[in-house]
């Protein structure tokens, strides 16, 4: 799926894209210019568009949230992500599954942005990899 981006306001501006994953731990979406659209929240929502597989049963999805100043080399946000993680009791997230992540980024003023999936144990510390599937991610971002 190609890259969009579309002005909602001239406030706020929605980007999205897809990503999939092959034998791998974590999903790791597209690099997002801000345009400068930065503030104190940025709103991140995945939508599972092909059904995830992962490695174990109770899973919840989690998010990190990285940064760049030229947009290749990045690294994690100091700030975590209000994550109130998709649940699952199955060792799968089926398609249609989303909820929204409320990100702070407050005096974090970096022009590159993307967001990393993750999947944890239910008890949200221990990671489990995912095995297949993709997640189409949108960020917006207001000022």
């Amino acid at each position: 799926m190609a890259k969009t981006t579309k002005s909602v306001s001239p406030s706020i501006a929605t980007v999205t894209d897809e990503a999939v994953t092959a034998a791998s731990n974590v999903i790791t979406s597209e690099v997002f210019e801000t345009e400068g659209m930065v503030g104190k929240t940025v709103l991140v929502q995945p939508e599972v568009t092909t059904q995830l597989t992962l490695e174990a049963t109770s899973a919840l999805l989690g998010v990190t949230i990285q940064y760049s100043m030229d947009g290749v080399n990045f690294v994690d946000s100091p700030k975590t992500a209000i994550t109130p993680a998709i649940a699952t009791d199955a060792a799968a997230l089926t398609t249609g599954a989303k909820t929204p992540y409320v990100v702070d980024m407050t005096d974090l003023l970096m022009p590159y942005v993307r967001a990393v999936w993750k999947a944890y144990q239910s008890d949200g510390t221990t990671s489990r990899n995912i095995t297949a599937g993709a997640i189409k991610t949108t960020f917006c971002f207001g000022r």
